[in-house]
């Protein structure tokens, strides 16, 4: 389904071909299509979402602390359960809060 040519050095083309003429090999390339197309936005641009917490006392915050070799980040939630859910920061992730309710995550994985 993947036809994968490198021209010259600096230039890799990677594109999907229509496989088959049966219903599943057309499927098959819209999706290997999609999964291509994703894999190469994923890698120039990255990624971005935005949550909101929505419920009555629902609060995030970032946390940074200095940790041995480099600063750690801790997302901190307050859920409403007694104890507060600290989630540290995977390396390559970038989690921002600009808001009480709202987090953004940003990262290139």
């Amino acid at each position: 389904f993947v036809d994968v040519a490198q021209p010259d050095a600096e230039t890799l083309q990677v594109s999907a071909k229509c496989g088959g003429t049966t219903r599943l090999g057309k499927t098959m390339w819209g999706t290997t299509k999609s999964y291509i197309a994703n894999a190469v936005r994923g890698v120039s641009q990255g990624f971005r979402k935005d949550l909101e917490l929505q419920g009555v006392g629902f609060r995030a915050r970032i946390e940074k602390a200095d940790g041995a070799l480099y600063p750690v980040e801790t997302l901190v939630l307050r859920l409403g359960f007694t104890n507060e859910l600290q989630l540290p920061v995977p390396p390559g992730i970038e989690i921002s809060c600009p808001t009480q309710t709202t987090i953004a995550v940003f990262g290139f994985r």
